[in-house]
């Protein structure tokens, strides 16, 4: 965590600031709520969502969370952390609600390839997310700068840093078994097949249903039913 945040936040009346508490509130502050199952749960529930997935403590502290793959290191924007945070969260819970066809894995132990093109705005967020289970595949990330092996994703988040070739992309992946996301507006309109939203200041999703269908992946119910409805072209 940034030393910078650290030294904004006040200290309580000993003058020895509780982190742990201070990291807490602030993270309270800037992640009012979310939409989770039919209506909207607020920040207690989302902080055992980040739990369950190993992801809070690390960014509620310096000390990060063992038996996780690998290390994280600080967000170097702590303003930004937030937002991003809970969308890393959700990308490693669409791929829980999706099912893909055989062939989009060479074999029954291959892993789960969740990517981002573009330039990342995740950070070290994503990385948190590496080595969880996705029925019995272990979820590997990986980082392209440009389209080139993109189809080799299961899922792939397309950064806004790609919107001039958004179109280009998207035909490359077209009836390909890759569950396209991004944040970028009239994406599921473009041809994605998930684009996160924001609505009263916090975040939802589209999802073109269609899309997934023709890719060959198979969305759980529940997860469309949580989906914001969009006016297609």
């Amino acid at each position: 965590m940034s030393s910078n945040l650290s030294r904004r936040r006040p200290c309580d009346l000993t003058g020895a600031c509780n982190e742990e508490r201070l990291h807490s509130r602030y993270l309270e502050n800037k992640v009012a709520a979310l939409s989770v199952g039919e209506g909207v749960v607020m920040i207690g529930k989302f902080l055992r969502l980040l739990c369950a997935i190993g992801v809070c403590f690390i960014f509620l502290t310096d000390r990060g969370a063992e038996g996780l793959a690998g290390s994280v290191r600080p967000m170097e924007n702590s303003r930004a952390f937030p937002e991003y945070l809970i969308k890393a969260a959700y990308l490693y819970k669409f791929a829980l609600f999706t099912d893909w066809p055989e062939s989009a894995f060479a074999d029954a132990v291959a892993p789960l390839r969740v990517c981002v093109l573009g330039k990342d705005p995740f950070g070290p967020t994503l990385e948190t997310i590496v080595g969880r289970k996705v029925g019995d595949r272990q979820v590997v990330t990986s980082y392209y700068a440009n389209g080139e092996g993109v189809e080799l994703c299961h899922v792939l988040f397309i950064s806004r840093s790609k919107k001039k070739r958004l179109g280009e992309i998207l035909e490359h992946l077209q009836n390909r078994p890759v569950l396209v996301i991004a944040d970028t507006p009239n994406f599921v309109q473009a041809g994605g097949i998930i684009n996160f939203t924001i609505v009263e200041k916090q975040i939802r999703f589209e999802i073109n249903a269609r899309v997934a269908e023709r890719a060959g992946l198979k969305l759980s119910s529940k997860l469309l039913r949580m989906a914001e409805p969009y006016t297609a072209r």
